[in-house]
């Protein structure tokens, strides 16, 4: 049994290589494909890329609607040692702000859709000290490129975390009251998609 997602990764990449790993829609009648080859290859730019930012073993927020991009922010983050914090994306930015400070975050990825919490994250967030968005093509004062950041970091990572290594705050709806931040270790959600694979 696999007890990190970096090892899940690992093997689905290793077993399905070139097959389509995720499938998704970037027009009215355009499809685009990715491989578990090319799944595997971008988070370990976005892992490399967290390392040459100075970020590895830090808080790093992701937000917007569910997206390849959002996958390989993930993958990368947690498969570097550094931990995931991800948003729910119909928050207030004032909701998100605070959640930001308190989960001592201090990279955000933003999707375009979410722009109005980036532009005033640093404002709010003394923490923070990168934001990078999804979509924008090129670096400015205000945000790091994505995409530059793939291409400027492509070598294999070979970062391996450890089990109990903390992998995600995962924060609750805060029906009643403020949301509290769950912590997971790669374990918890290795151990969580293996059951399921065992099911099916």
């Amino acid at each position: 049994m696999t007890s990190t997602i970096r090892g899940i990764l690992t093997r689905a990449q290793e077993c399905f290589g070139p097959e389509v790993a995720v499938r998704y829609k970037i027009g009215k009648n355009q499809i685009e494909d990715k491989t578990y080859n090319q799944l595997r290859q971008d988070s370990e730019s976005f892992s490399n890329a967290l390392s040459a930012l100075g970020e590895q073993g830090s808080h790093i927020a992701v937000i917007g609607p569910t997206s390849y991009r959002w996958m390989v922010t993930y993958l990368g983050t947690v498969n570097s040692g550094s931990v995931a914090v991800p948003l729910d994306a119909s928050l207030p930015a004032e909701d998100v702000w605070e959640l930001l400070d308190r989960a001592d975050v201090t990279t955000l990825v933003a999707d375009a859709a979410r722009q109005d919490v980036a532009q005033g994250a640093k404002e709010h967030c003394p923490k923070l000290k990168h934001v990078v968005l999804m979509q924008q093509e090129e670096d400015n004062e205000q945000a790091l490129s994505f995409h530059k950041l793939l291409e400027a970091n492509p070598d294999p990572c070979d970062f391996e975390p450890q089990p109990d290594q903390l992998c995600t705050i995962m924060f609750t709806s805060g029906t009643t009251g403020k949301s509290k931040g769950v912590m997971l270790t790669h374990r918890n959600l290795a151990e969580n998609a293996e059951s399921i694979h065992m099911d099916l």
